[in-house]
């Protein structure tokens, strides 16, 4: 991993100021794995896994015994030997576990869906959270370092960069300024420009409605700087 970053960081310095070239660089899967507290946090969370999984198998063990009754239930109703009284009684029977049976299937699934979504909720507080520790330590080694930027070697993502390569704000002003000096489109040659042209309908067929642009790339995360 750490072969194909020289290259990376050597071609992105070419496009620093020449006082910041000052890149470090952290492998943030293995600090996270390192880090006690996450650690800690790691194996309650687990426990809580076990936990619900041991549950489960309870609830589903509850069924399949309530399944085999089932089947049990149904040969000594077909027993053509059975009075009609000891059919009815088994009929009966078998409505009883019927509806126990759908009723633990019911609870079972609706406790597999809320433990789930409690453990996503647990998992993402725990990798937020401990990041955000993770990632203000960097800062302070990099401010030590007197570093410009801390690079992620997971995934090439910015953990931390200096308040000096911002550059957000000049960027917006700089679009403001070049629509300032832009025309705005009149409302007549906006909705011709919309039109097909004469020589027949575009070859781009538009996307479905509710899906996103091709090739329209998704914005990335704002990291926490300074």
């Amino acid at each position: 991993m750490k072969k194909l970053i020289l290259p990376i960081m050597l071609a992105g310095a070419l496009y620093l100021p020449a006082h910041a070239q000052n890149i470090l660089v952290v492998d943030v899967g293995f600090v996270f794995n390192h880090y006690t507290e996450a650690m800690s946090e790691q194996e309650h969370f687990k426990n809580g896994v076990t936990a619900i999984n041991t549950a489960l198998e309870q609830r589903y063990q509850a069924l399949s015994d309530l399944q085999n009754g089932m089947v049990s239930t149904k040969q000594m109703i077909d027993n053509p030997s059975l009075t009609a009284e000891s059919k009815q009684t088994y009929q009966k029977e078998l409505e009883d576990k019927t509806t126990q049976y759908n009723k633990i299937a019911k609870e079972a699934d609706d406790f597999k869906q809320q433990s789930q979504n409690i453990l996503n909720e647990q998992q993402n507080s725990i990798v937020t959270t401990e990041f955000k520790k993770i990632q203000a330590v960097c800062a302070d080694i990099a401010k030590q370092h007197k570093a410009d930027l801390v690079i992620n070697t997971v995934n090439f993502t910015v953990v931390y960069n200096d308040k000096s390569m911002d550059i957000t704000d000049d960027v917006v002003k700089k679009l403001n300024a070049d629509a300032a000096l832009t025309p705005a489109p009149t409302t007549t040659s906006a909705a011709a420009s919309a039109l097909p042209s004469a020589q027949g309908p575009s070859s781009t067929t538009p996307p479905p409605l509710g899906s996103t642009l091709p090739g329209m790339p998704s914005l990335p995360a704002t990291t926490t700087s300074h």
